[in-house]
């Protein structure tokens, strides 16, 4: 595909997703949450999708709808950083989300004998032959909305068992995603239907992201303020709170991850940064465009690596010196 054709394809799909902004339940930027039966927060564990949870959680507990509220996990496996799932289970138990709606999901594929096995993220990049991309990112539909909808199905089918709801059963997603973090995301409209998981006869999905416009400060503000502990990769060392650490949560060795993050994170995971090298060698196609997995792990392995490849910054002040008010962003 030449350039001039995936642009195209780009601005197709931005206008798409557009047009979805003009068919939600509710009028408006925000959505009215007392008009949904149901409210699933998607959360991997980082800060990002933490806040979105509190700010939804906060909403539906001054509307009486906290009830409503369940939280989604999509686990990994080996991609994923140790601990996330009780990292994720820790967060919606203090956004007031009990146990019983929190939720793990994985994928899974059939066998040749028909049983359904977990499929984790080397095997699926294995059986593809490639890594994912900015342009094909199988990752996020595979591993985690692919795993997740099945979910969707079955809290609808929970909620409405008698399927006697007078019409599509009304569901609102939430997801953490920053205008910030790049045009592609700045982009979408922060409320919008989900065309891929609405059926027009059992259920009307949208969704929403309830910190489109909050800047990377007013993220961690609201971390400190609320107290609620948060990835330990985001530090230079567990406890730190120097936010001197990982930019992305979510997995630990991403293609769209930026060089130094990538580097520090092989020196955080050498072991997995390893297979994914093996990984790379065995398939013949780089892990990230114009930076093999094998040169990470080379830059991850010399202390004396040049610095201007992985100079990293803070993340956030120092605690005690944050300062921002977020109240009129609720």
């Amino acid at each position: 595909m030449s350039k001039a054709q995936r642009e195209a394809a780009t601005r197709a799909r931005r206008d798409r997703v557009r047009a979805e902004a003009a068919h939600t339940i509710t009028e408006g930027d925000v959505p009215d949450v007392t008009k949904y039966a149901l409210i699933i927060a998607f959360l991997s564990g980082g800060k990002d999708g933490q806040t979105a949870l509190r700010v939804v959680a906060d909403r539906a507990r001054a509307s009486g709808r906290l009830d409503r509220l369940h939280v989604v996990h999509a686990d990994l496996g080996e991609a994923e950083w140790e601990g996330s799932v009780d990292l994720a289970r820790a967060q919606a138990a203090a956004a007031a989300v009990p146990g019983e709606r929190f939720h793990v999901v994985a994928r899974t594929i059939t066998t040749a004998d028909g049983s359904r096995v977990r499929e984790g993220l080397l095997t699926l990049v294995r059986r593809r032959g490639a890594w994912p991309d900015a342009t094909n990112r199988y990752c996020t539909s595979a591993m985690k909305r692919d795993a997740s909808a099945p979910l969707v199905t079955k809290l609808v089918n929970w909620y409405d068992p008698g399927r006697t709801y007078p019409g599509p059963v009304p569901v609102l997603i939430i997801m953490g995603m920053r205008a910030e973090e790049g045009p592609e995301r700045a982009a979408k409209p922060s409320y919008r239907r989900d065309p891929r998981l609405t059926n027009k006869r059992r259920r009307h999905v949208d969704l929403w992201l309830p910190v489109h416009t909050w800047r990377l400060a007013d993220i961690w503000s609201d971390i400190h303020t609320s107290n609620v502990p948060y990835s330990p990769v985001y530090d230079s060392t567990p406890g730190a709170r120097d936010g001197l650490g990982l930019r992305r949560h979510s997995s630990r060795l991403c293609p769209l991850m930026t060089k130094s993050d990538l580097v520090a994170s092989a020196r955080r995971d050498p072991e997995t940064a390893a297979q994914y090298a093996a990984v790379e060698a065995e398939i013949g196609h780089d892990f990230k465009h114009g930076l093999p997995m094998a040169h990470i792990v080379e830059l991850a392995q010399n202390p004396d690596a040049n610095e201007e490849e992985t100079e990293r910054g803070a993340l956030f002040e120092a605690p005690s010196l944050t300062t921002h008010a977020l109240a009129a962003r609720r």
